[in-house]
């Protein structure tokens, strides 16, 4: 058989959602891949048939199985497919440890939004808290289109080469994300809960509820030429956003000794400048007013964390920027600048968080804190 292709670097990333970690691994060339966990083998296929033409490849395991094993095995073999008699070269394998959120208190999370493309600066800033980083969040936009298949793969990269594949990830989509030709695909690329961008999610103490807005204009604006349709899913989001609070009323007891909000867009900002006159982005007012009081009356976040406005810094009900009343303190981590990106580490200890925001060379440029 003719090698056409040769072995490629396997980068995984764990990412977590829902009850779920969703093992995402990029594939330059087409493979038949399995994961396995503690004896089990998990396959990526669609009603029978295996996967091997795609762009990732993603499995969906069980949190508490990945937990206990705390490692897992990647099996590969690039395959020519064909009608009959398909072909398959020798079959490679890696293995990878994974550090799962075991303690309870003195959590590390590492926070980027707005990267825009700046991959080296973003992969730099993120060392902040080096081997000790417990959760690496990407908040959207990590590129500034989905117009190729190398700016979409961009969150996973840069999640690897920060973790290594061995500590969990949370990854959103941004309003960026949703442009360009692989939009539609989007879900081939990032993450998802039973095939949504918004759930909840345990992670030892911590609890997060992950929000997506989508676009920020309404689904109208010339700028999206019909391809958009937002109003409806926000409505569906709505609906989840109620069942979740209602459900930790009856739900067994878990340990959530933190608790916040993980959105790219600050839903609680009317982004509208009358000086101005825009009016674009000042957009479903009633939806999110509704997630606001939702959240205040019955979820009682610690914090809200949020990208898109490129800014870093916290605010505690100024309104300004919180029109909507929002009632816990609101954390911006994301800042792009010409060749360098601003996030934020957050260090969950002692019922307060310590913020800390930095560049690629990891010094501080700022901090505050949070007291619970």
């Amino acid at each position: 058989m003719k090698h056409r292709f040769s072995a490629f670097e396997i980068c995984p990333a764990v990412c977590a959602a829902g009850e779920n970690y969703i093992i995402c691994v990029p594939t330059p060339v087409p493979v038949l891949m399995s994961v396995f966990i503690a004896g089990e083998e998990f396959t990526n296929d669609f009603c029978g048939v295996k996967i091997s033409s795609t762009h990732v490849q993603k499995f969906t395991v069980p949190q508490a199985l990945l937990d206990r094993a705390k490692k897992y095995t990647v099996v590969y073999e690039i395959i020519y497919r064909e009608a009959y008699s398909s072909k398959k070269e020798a079959p490679v394998r890696e293995n990878f440890a994974f550090q799962p959120i075991e303690k309870t208190d003195d959590i590390r999370i590492y926070h980027l939004s707005d990267v825009h493309g700046r991959k080296d600066p973003a992969i730099s800033a993120a060392q902040y808290f080096g081997s000790a980083l417990d959760l690496l969040i990407l908040n959207g936009d990590i590129s500034s289109s989905s117009q190729t298949v190398e700016e979409t793969l961009l969150p996973l990269k840069i999640a690897f080469y920060v973790t290594k594949g061995q500590k969990p990830c949370i990854i959103t989509r941004g309003n960026h994300d949703l442009r360009g030709l692989l939009a539609e695909r989007i879900d081939e690329f990032y993450p998802l809960d039973h095939g949504l961008f918004y759930y909840s999610v345990y992670l030892g103490p911590i609890r997060i509820m992950v929000l997506d807005c989508g676009e920020d204009k309404n689904d109208d604006h010339s700028e999206y030429a019909g391809t958009i349709a937002f109003h409806k899913y926000r409505q569906k989001e709505t609906a989840f956003i109620q069942d979740t609070v209602a459900l930790q009323g009856r739900e067994k007891p878990r340990s959530d000794r933190y608790r916040f909000v993980l959105s790219h867009i600050p839903f609680m900002h009317t982004d509208y400048d009358p000086q101005r006159g825009v009016h674009e982005f000042d957009i479903e007012q009633d939806t999110y007013s509704y997630w606001v009081k939702l959240l205040n009356d019955n979820w009682k976040p610690d914090f809200g964390l949020f990208g898109h406005i490129h800014r870093i810094g916290m605010i505690r009900g100024e309104a300004k920027f919180n029109e909507k009343g929002f009632a816990a303190p609101i954390v911006f981590g994301g800042k792009p600048l010409d060749d360098d990106v601003f996030g934020c580490a957050i260090r969950l200890k002692d019922n307060r968080a310590e913020i800390s925001f930095n560049g690629k060379d990891c010094t501080p440029v700022q901090k505050c804190y949070i007291m619970f």
